[in-house]
């Protein structure tokens, strides 16, 4: 069950997120006023696709999953966001609406801000407004290579890939302790979890890694990396 609380002012806060430095202090306790601190268990939802946008979410601490909810009740996972970024969606410029879902992966603190607040300050400060349109433009980039492995690499390839990206941006220690499940990442590449197990296994057979329950260890790099590359 969540757990609401507001444990301190966001001016003192050593988990506030990158974005917010270019803030003002007259911002920071505007914003203050209006936010409140919610902490997730695994596998409870944030955002529900579909339902009104009201708040931005901050990760502060733990691990969440973004993704939307398709048809015949298969999801795509976008990404995985670790403490330290804000989660809004394109609906708040457009139809105050969430556009995919968000659920913790990891037992996740978050802090919520009002829309309408955040909206009035980023009106008023340039920077922040520069901020937000390069790191809209950084997912546009990350979305147009996704876009890639999902439609052009076959199947052993968008799995070298979602191991990769794994190990260098979510789980950063080699072995990695995995806290997402089979499930979750064959979504992030639209294949079946079945095909995911079967590939991981060769993999295995192979030598490419070494995989015991949750702990898995790339044992060799550089021939993942080529079967990521040649799909």
């Amino acid at each position: 069950m969540a757990k609401f609380l507001k444990l301190e002012n966001c001016k003192h806060c050593n988990r506030m997120i990158d974005l917010f430095k270019v803030m003002t202090k007259e911002e920071i306790d505007y914003m203050n006023e209006k936010r409140y601190e919610v902490e997730f268990n695994p596998g409870e939802i944030i955002f529900k696709q579909g339902t009104s946008l009201t708040h931005i979410l901050c990760v502060t601490e733990g691990l969440v999953k973004i993704y939307i909810e398709g048809y015949n009740h298969r999801n795509l996972v976008l990404n995985l966001v670790r403490g330290g970024e804000m989660i809004a969606g394109p609906g708040m410029w457009t139809d105050n609406r969430h556009h995919f879902s968000v659920a913790a992966v990891e037992e996740t603190t978050t802090c919520f801000v009002e829309v309408p607040v955040f909206l009035e300050i980023v009106k008023n400060n340039q920077a922040l407004a520069q901020e937000l349109l390069k790191r809209a433009s950084t997912r546009d980039v990350q979305h147009f290579e996704k876009m890639i492995t999902l439609t052009q690499k076959q199947m052993h390839g968008k799995v070298a890939d979602v191991l990769l990206f794994l190990n260098k941006k979510i789980y950063p220690t080699n072995p990695m302790y995995l806290t997402i499940s089979r499930q979750d990442m064959a979504d992030m590449i639209s294949i079946t979890k079945e095909s995911l197990i079967r590939v991981l296994k060769e993999f295995k057979d192979a030598g490419f890694i070494s995989l015991q329950g949750n702990e898995l260890k790339i044992l060799n790099e550089k021939v993942l990396q080529n079967v990521s590359d040649n799909g």
